[in-house]
């Protein structure tokens, strides 16, 4: 674990949940680190407090991506949609909406993830937005570290703090999990914690495919200025 990126502290920036971080301070190949105060990466804020309201307000995270599906979004309505001050985007990602029944789906669901329309047009959302971005699926673990990996590999982060920025969710998420493990019991453990190996397969399969992170947003429909601006958004 980073000690620049953490400071040997596992803390969610929002009160509301316990999966809730900045994504910057993550180290450069080519030098320096990520700007902090551009993007939140997250679980669903269901209840966000007057302190987070607060928070997001003054550091001017403006646009909310949510990367639920449908139904799971109908039924427990986003804590900052229909907001003042916020423009929330419903961006329904069907694939990584349950959990995977073997270790070896895990990297093959993130692929699936990839080929969505509505995570094409998630980063559609992204490239234009002006001020800051917090976005989040349910868990904020799989659909959610699917758009921080790839985002995260293309502004220069290297392969090996991406793959950390994902498998540290474990950190975070360590209540739910044993939640789960009492609540849940059927559902495999080993396939829902995340491993380096889920983020370093996902990658490599990502690369095999895609190639770098730009040629993926040519072959999803973005222009080379939407590129551009989701390069820079965190340097």
């Amino acid at each position: 674990m980073s000690e620049y990126r953490y400071h040997g502290e596992i803390k969610s920036v929002l009160e509301c949940v316990e999966n809730a971080r900045d994504l910057g301070g993550y180290p450069l190949a080519d030098g320096g680190f990520t700007a902090p105060g551009r993007v939140i990466r997250c679980e669903v804020p269901l209840n966000p407090t007057d302190s987070d309201l607060e928070y997001l307000r003054k550091g001017g995270f403006d646009t909310v991506i949510d990367l639920r599906d449908e139904r799971t979004a109908e039924k427990l309505p986003h804590g900052l949609k229909n907001r003042e001050g916020f423009k929330y985007y419903s961006c329904p990602v069907d694939a990584g909406s349950k959990p995977a029944e073997i270790v070896e789906e895990v990297p093959l669901t993130y692929m699936e993830i990839t080929r969505d329309p509505a995570f094409h047009r998630a980063w559609k959302i992204f490239a234009h937005a002006e001020g800051g971005v917090i976005y989040n699926c349910t868990a904020g673990r799989d659909r959610t570290g699917t758009f921080s990996m790839i985002l995260l590999t293309a502004v220069g982060v290297t392969p090996d703090a991406a793959a950390e920025d994902y498998v540290v969710t474990k950190e975070y998420n360590r209540n739910r999990f044993e939640r789960i493990r009492v609540e849940r019991p059927y559902i495999n453990l080993d396939a829902v914690c995340p491993r380096r190996w889920y983020a370093e397969e996902f990658l490599r399969l990502f690369h095999e495919k895609y190639g770098p992170a730009e040629e993926y947003f040519r072959r999803i429909g973005l222009n080379e200025d939407e590129i551009t601006k989701i390069r820079t958004k965190l340097r």
